[in-house]
């Protein structure tokens, strides 16, 4: 699990020493985006291990998964490469017990509320890419602390623009250690004099 993390902060700071020129961005101080997004999420760590359990002479089969995912943010711009904001998303598990031949499944959706940070890498008008790290509580009534990482890249259509949005979660749950990989495609929209 450290590895992964230590992989993915090399990862961001190889992308961030090898983005463009400052002298070619555009600040991002003031402006404000409001933005949605949507896709799936891949779960890993043990709250995802499938595992077994004999009760007598049954054996009880049990596997979890993440799935779909959405949400909106808001961020402002406060110095020429940092956005501040937040996000509210809604996460998807699945759930499946098998005994025998019999089978159960079930799913559920959970509320994460998270603080947001974007760090300018390249911020040009046909494509910009961000940082994209921060905390917050994921799984609504658990309130679990949570962090996460990854890369947001924009690319420019007419009003609005298009975003692909891959983001490490390593949730600190009581008893269990969850990481997700969530991969998303988002609409991000500028408010107010940009």
């Amino acid at each position: 699990m450290k590895k992964t993390l230590l992989l993915a902060a090399a990862l961001c700071l190889c992308i961030s020493m090898t983005a463009f020129s400052a002298e070619e961005e555009m600040g991002v101080k003031g402006k404000k985006l409001v933005s949605g997004y949507l896709g799936y999420t891949l779960g890993f760590g043990d709250a995802f291990s499938d595992y077994e359990e004999v009760v007598g002479t049954e054996t009880y089969k049990y596997s979890f998964d993440a799935g779909l995912n959405l949400g909106g943010a808001f961020h402002i711009g406060v110095t020429e490469k940092m956005l501040i904001g937040g996000e509210l998303g809604f996460q998807s598990y699945k759930f499946e017990s098998t005994v025998g031949s019999f089978s159960v499944s079930s799913s559920d959706m959970e509320t994460n509320i998270l603080a947001s940070a974007l760090y300018v890498l390249n911020y040009e008008e046909e494509k910009k890419m961000f940082l994209n790290f921060g905390t917050g509580i994921y799984g609504g009534g658990d309130s679990n602390l949570g962090l996460f990482g990854g890369i947001v890249y924009h690319k420019a259509m007419s009003s609005y623009d298009l975003i692909l949005m891959p983001r490490l979660h390593y949730v600190l749950a009581d008893g269990s250690k969850p990481l997700m990989l969530s991969l998303s495609i988002e609409a991000s929209f500028p408010v107010g004099q940009n």
